[in-house]
């Protein structure tokens, strides 16, 4: 069972045609969001890009949990936090993904700040670990990242974000590196009822990709999305948020033509103060 699950593993890799070397990266809305959110300044934004934490107005405590292709084997659990002080914003989060044979976790510390009028700053240190049964294998890595969010208007948002600058790998004998990535993107709010969104990934300064994403506000609290990533097409993600007073739902869909359905859940709870809208 045990060899089972390494192959599954594999064959995943093989045909989701995945940049990432770690399934605990694939995090909040991953199954609906194609990646692009490195220009958006949301509640889960210690997940992706750190500059985004600075909009954050209230503490929120978040817990979500995706599965890759209905296979249990597949599941990512995710615990987070964020915590607005009077010198910056703070957030962490703890990432667990896989079994007993074979996992990956991760925990992570961000800070972001205003540096001048409009423009944001966010740092994160990842501690990421992985296990293998079969090759009695524990190998653990640290990586960093950095942040930027310009708004030069209500209605647009500039974003860049760098992953793994240094190049870091993990510590064991195949000397496995993580990827190494440049986000930027933009996206465009119009009479707060849509949201239209484009990023560029720049994987290990050798592969592009492109993603796109639409938001759309039927009514008040409550959000529908819908995207997609070239050249590597993997399918139609979507999904839809609702906003509960103190809480959020949000769930995410993907499906994918040959590996099928993946979905995502994950609860958002406002602490202390709450601004309604």
């Amino acid at each position: 069972m045990r060899l089972v699950t390494l192959l599954l593993l594999i064959f995943i890799l093989i045909f989701s045609d995945s940049n990432s070397q770690s399934f605990s990266g694939d995090f909040i809305e991953a199954t609906s969001f194609p990646g692009n959110v490195i220009s958006i300044n949301n509640d889960w934004s210690v997940l992706q890009n750190p500059a985004g934490l600075v909009f954050q107005q209230n503490p929120v405590l978040g817990l979500t949990y995706s599965n890759k292709y209905m296979l249990s084997e597949l599941g990512t659990s995710i615990l987070m936090t964020t915590i607005p002080m009077r010198f910056g914003t703070i957030g962490s989060s703890i990432c667990y993904f896989g079994t007993h044979s074979y996992n990956e976790s991760l925990l992570t510390l961000a800070f972001s700040k205003t540096l001048f009028d409009r423009f944001n700053i966010g740092i994160k240190m990842n501690y990421h670990k992985k296990y293998v049964e079969t090759f009695k294998e524990k190998s653990f890595a640290i990586s960093g990242e950095i942040g930027l969010v310009f708004t030069p208007s209500k209605s647009v948002i500039f974003g860049l974000h760098i992953v793994n600058p240094t190049a870091s790998g993990y510590n064991s004998v195949y000397e496995e590196k993580l990827n190494s990535v440049i986000k930027a993107g933009i996206s465009y709010f119009r009479n707060e009822s849509f949201t239209l969104t484009g990023q560029v990934d720049w994987y290990n300064y050798e592969k592009i990709e492109y993603a796109f994403e639409t938001k759309y506000y039927p009514v008040n609290r409550m959000e529908v999305r819908a995207g997609f990533r070239l050249p590597h097409y993997t399918g139609y993600m979507f999904g839809t948020e609702i906003k509960l007073s103190r809480y959020t739902i949000d769930t995410g869909f993907e499906i994918h033509p040959v590996l099928g359905i993946s979905s995502s859940i994950s609860l958002l709870i406002t602490i202390g103060e709450h601004e309604n809208e």
